[in-house]
């Protein structure tokens, strides 16, 4: 049958016809089970490289509650405490204690702590789809000992048609991987066309030879890092290579995540700029300011010394900020 036509059959029988994109195995190109090639080791030594958005989860609501938010996001609902559980619980209902989920993701959060709320959501949505199997992906090449590059893509383009709260949903590094800015450079910011130009470089670098080219732009252009993102206690295992190790609890890994990425609970983008809440010295609660306020270094962020941090942040609190 023509794609076409099977994408209009497909959404006729479901509103969401990404839900028939389901994996196959079986044939020629993927004989056995994905899954349980990864947990036996069988598969080709071959090296990887893999990664996720800041806000994977985000578009995956949308689409899937488009009366509730609205597909591009435009309807921002204000979800209580009591709506957000009912969307954890559904997605995670295959789960043996959604009791457990819902609290690690919701447990702190007042009833009408809206914002925060929905964030939480999308977030785990966004780790329960795509960031938990990326991550568990990378670490089972890296225990074969293959090389396993992970990124973590936290810029917001300027064009971005999804609503402020939706941050950088699933996709979005895509356009620039395959030059987007370049192509198109009426549409993108001059910054956004260095970013796509040293993305590309690095992805046709590693395609072709396998080279590990890391590749920083400037904070003030776009705030991306090639580093690993907090590693999910239920995917303990060897991490992928060059990649930087947090340990302890689940909320001291997120927490530096946040302050790693920029992408803190306090960020909000109003008019696509950077906005934080008011530290309790009534300054802009940015990363940096948090870091400094406490008395800490960001030595310490990047060092071995992460969990420290946290405790002074719980020990100030504003691990609310974080």
């Amino acid at each position: 049958k023509d794609a076409l036509e099977l994408a209009k059959t497909i959404g006729k029988v479901s509103d969401n016809p990404q839900r028939g994109l389901y994996p196959r195995f079986g044939d020629n190109i993927l004989p056995f089970n994905a899954r349980e090639s990864l947990i036996k080791g069988d598969f080709e030594n071959i090296d990887i490289l893999i990664g996720n958005n800041h806000d994977e989860g985000s578009i995956m609501i949308t689409k899937a509650m488009k009366d509730t938010f609205g597909f591009f996001g435009e309807k921002h609902p204000k979800i209580n405490k009591t709506f957000g559980e009912q969307i954890i619980r559904k997605n995670f209902k295959s789960f043996p204690d959604t009791d457990a989920v819902v609290k690690h993701y919701l447990g702190s959060l007042n009833e009408d702590d809206y914002d925060k709320i929905l964030y939480q959501v999308q977030t785990a949505s966004g780790d329960y789809a795509r960031v938990c199997p990326s991550i568990y992906m990378a670490e089972s090449v890296a225990k074969k000992g293959n090389t396993a590059l992970y990124y973590y893509f936290v810029h917001r383009p300027s064009s971005a048609p999804w609503a402020p709260w939706m941050g950088v949903p699933h996709f979005e590094e895509t356009p620039f991987v395959f030059g987007y800015p370049l192509r198109y450079p009426s549409n993108f910011a001059e910054s956004e066309q260095l970013l796509s130009r040293q993305m590309i470089e690095v992805w046709t670098t590693f395609a072709k030879s396998g080279q590990r080219l890391f590749t920083f732009v400037h904070k003030a252009i776009a705030n991306s890092a090639w580093r690993n993102p907090p590693t999910h206690d239920w995917y303990a295992g060897n991490r992928p290579g060059l990649s930087l190790q947090s340990v302890g609890t689940r909320s001291t890994q997120t927490a530096l995540a946040r302050l790693r990425s920029g992408h803190i609970k306090s960020l909000k983008f109003i008019d696509k700029e950077k906005t934080f809440s008011s530290c309790p010295c009534s300054c802009p609660a940015s990363p940096a300011h948090i870091i400094d306020c406490i008395g800490a270094s960001e030595r310490q962020l990047w060092s071995g010394e992460g969990k420290g941090l946290v405790e002074l942040l719980e020990r100030h609190g504003v691990m609310d900020l974080v």
